[in-house]
């Protein structure tokens, strides 16, 4: 079956002006295009949905609804696993695979920081310093970013709370008891758990703050975030690399701990005495 960008291109020549825009933004975004609501997809492009909805029935589909289901199909097999993993084993090739890793994450860590403005990165730091309380929200491959803000963020400030998605009736006990003064930091990445969105609905609903690590502004669950910290995620394996966002994480550490620096020492050397008293270290 042609796919959708193939449609599209070979329909090019056929359609109108701003037709064509809307074409070349597919071509060039099509996993924004994925999520987007027709009115969200006729702003971004600057036209009418009706210029689009034309298109649409220029490309053999009864609407924009029925196109993105196809277009949802078609990201749901790019991100599965298995094609993954062939995709990665065809880029790998078979030599300097180790130095092909590494430039993956390289390029990953080096274009999230070009994708987030630092007076999002400054603001993010001043939500987490002033927040009352503060929870860690995610899932499978975002655990590791999780536990290891969860861990420095509450030596610094206390107060937090690292939430497994997936334990459902954890987040429903906690839910009665969140306030405006509470920040929620979650991060997923495609393909988005449903059971985390959920999560973060309910959060709103109490208009708590919530600062979102995920692939890209147009992610499904963008709509909940007050702040969005768009993290780049591709490897040459089946998975969804979290290096990016872990370096992220540990420059918010680090900008942190720099900037409430007062209010930080003072509880890191309390902490520590107790560490010293109980011997807990060799040395």
């Amino acid at each position: 079956m042609t796919s959708k960008i193939e449609k599209l291109i070979l329909s090019l020549p056929k359609i109108t002006k701003m037709q064509k825009r809307a074409a070349e933004y597919i071509i060039k975004h099509p996993i924004d295009v994925t999520f987007m609501t027709l009115d969200q997809f006729s702003n971004v492009i600057n036209t009418s949905t009706t210029t689009i909805m034309r298109l649409m029935y220029q490309l053999g589909y009864s609407g924009y609804s029925e196109f993105q289901r196809e277009l949802q199909a078609q990201f749901r097999d790019k991100v599965n696993p298995g094609v993954r993993l062939e995709t990665g084993i065809k880029d790998a090739g078979d030599e300097n695979i180790w130095g092909k890793c590494c430039e993956k994450q390289i390029h990953n860590i080096q274009t999230t920081f070009t994708m987030i403005p630092e007076e999002t990165l400054d603001q993010v730091v001043s939500s987490i310093a002033t927040a009352q309380r503060k929870y860690f929200l995610t899932v499978r491959g975002g655990l590791m970013v999780a536990q290891y803000m969860n861990d420095f963020i509450g030596r610094m400030f206390g107060n937090c709370q690292l939430i497994h998605a997936d334990n459902f009736t954890e987040w429903c006990s906690i839910v009665p008891d969140l306030k405006e003064s509470d920040l929620i930091i979650a991060i997923s990445f495609p393909r988005y758990a449903k059971r985390l969105a959920s999560c973060l609905h309910l959060a709103k609903e109490k208009r708590s703050q919530v600062t979102l690590f995920t692939d890209s502004y147009s992610s499904p669950l963008a709509k909940y975030a007050d702040l969005l910290l768009p993290c780049t995620y591709d490897s040459l394996g089946f998975h969804n690399s979290p290096m990016a966002a872990m370096m992220l994480a540990d420059c918010i550490v680090n900008v942190a701990a720099i900037r409430y620096s007062e209010l930080v020492r003072e509880r890191l050397n309390q902490a520590d005495k107790i560490v010293i008293e109980e011997k807990y270290y060799l040395i």
